[in-house]
């Protein structure tokens, strides 16, 4: 009897940080006021980011906070190809269904490579025909703003370590915190625990 050997394919994980910025066109110019986007890994169906909510006007709205992810992608030695990692983009008022304006999925494994600013067009599903995420992809490096990423989560942990050895929380009438700014740095301190 003849014993056919299997091979083992042999892969890495490679550690990656991704900058995505955001805007979408084409909205309905009725029912839709403020927007946010999650952003759902496909293997857990959780969201791991969102962006605040921004104002659509004229049918489109940009987001100002970009979302940071860090993820490790799987790479084949031999190959060097990487393994799809998906993502769901979902744009949406609030989480009941009536609320979301749409959904998107992007493979993030598609731009390992993407050194520069890389944009596309992803076209909304469960949505009227015409609403368009436009979606700027950036791999960080020491090189393309990855020291910046470190450097804000830097300045954010000092911040939060600062904010919990004063044992307040600033925060407006309605419970939500006061700034725009701490939004973005609760998110980055919640990417960066995932580092």
């Amino acid at each position: 009897m003849s014993r056919i050997t299997k091979w083992k394919v042999e892969k890495t994980k490679v550690k990656v940080v991704f900058r995505l910025q955001f805007h979408a066109t084409h909205i309905p110019q009725s029912g839709w006021d403020k927007l946010y986007i999650s952003f759902i890994p496909a293997e857990t169906g959780k969201a791991t980011s969102k962006t605040t909510k921004a104002n659509v006007r004229n049918g489109a709205c940009k987001w100002s906070d970009p979302i940071y992810e860090t993820t490790r992608l799987l790479q084949d030695i031999r190959t060097k190809q990487y393994e799809e990692k998906l993502y769901k983009l979902v744009v949406g008022m609030g989480s009941s269904r009536s609320s979301i304006l749409g959904e998107a999925t992007i493979n993030l494994a598609d731009f390992v490579d993407a050194l520069k600013p890389t944009s596309l067009a992803l076209p909304l599903n469960g949505s009227d025909p015409g609403p368009t995420l436009h979606v700027t992809v950036q791999l960080l490096t020491s090189k393309t703003g990855f020291r910046e990423f470190e450097q804000q989560r830097e300045l954010t942990e000092r911040g939060l370590r600062a904010t919990s050895d004063q044992g307040s929380h600033e925060e407006s009438a309605d419970g939500k915190d006061s700034s725009p700014d701490q939004n973005v740095n609760n998110h980055m301190h919640k990417v960066c625990d995932l580092c």
